[in-house]
């Protein structure tokens, strides 16, 4: 009986001990992966300070939608990162056609709605333990399958994607553009609510967080 008693309390120790080294590993690939987003935001503030301020807008009221809606706070991380660089693909986009005013050509339209797969391409060359990649080709995909880059409805979309795809719209029609002055917030917050492009319950979240809760953008 001692035998077995002290064989039980040594597989306990062993299995507490790789229990540890596990999360010390993960913990490990979060700080890697991190510093690779870090490095990717950085590349992009120095080609395109423009869109590298507006990722980092849109990361912010992301990840505090994704808290609001109950994701953990791993699922909020991986928003956080998709969000970070999910314009990434645009590197690819001359500077002339990303701050045109007017109508684009076909060509040009063509190069921008191909970002979200460069932006893909780029991320999956990362090992991710989450979906990033996905999350970023996604952003651009809406509920009624009017979307872009593959043309997907609600049903295959990920949560994650809506998210971004919600806080990304309402960023950009919020703020300031290159190309175009600010439309503030009522065209913002009446673009993510039409319920066939985005989910509803996302959109009611950031409507809420700027209505009722004083939700700012930070400065820096």
């Amino acid at each position: 009986m001692g035998e077995a008693i002290a064989k039980l309390q040594q597989e306990i120790k062993d299995l507490k001990l790789s229990e540890q080294s596990l999360r010390n590993r993960l913990k490990e690939v979060k700080r890697l992966l991190h510093g690779s987003i870090s490095a990717l935001v950085c590349m992009m503030e120095k080609a395109d300070r423009h869109t590298a301020r507006h990722q980092k807008r849109v990361a912010q009221l992301a990840f505090i939608m994704a808290k609001e809606l109950g994701f953990t706070s791993e699922e909020a991380y991986e928003v956080l990162l998709a969000a970070l660089v999910h314009d990434i693909g645009k590197i690819s986009i001359s500077a002339e056609v990303l701050t045109k005013p007017g109508k684009l050509l076909p060509y040009e339209w063509e190069s921008i709605r191909a970002h979200p797969v460069v932006g893909f391409n780029i991320m999956n060359n990362f090992n991710y333990p989450w979906p990033v990649p996905m999350i970023i080709k996604q952003h651009h995909e809406r509920r009624n399958g009017s979307g872009y880059p593959d043309g997907i409805n609600k049903h295959d979309i990920l949560r994650p994607a809506m998210v971004l795809a919600v806080a990304d719209v309402f960023e950009a029609m919020f703020s300031h553009r290159p190309y175009r002055p600010a439309l503030g917030i009522d065209p913002a917050l009446a673009e993510i609510s039409k319920a066939d492009y985005y989910d509803p319950e996302v959109a009611a979240v950031c409507s809420d967080l700027f209505l009722k809760q004083g939700f700012c953008f930070e400065q820096h």
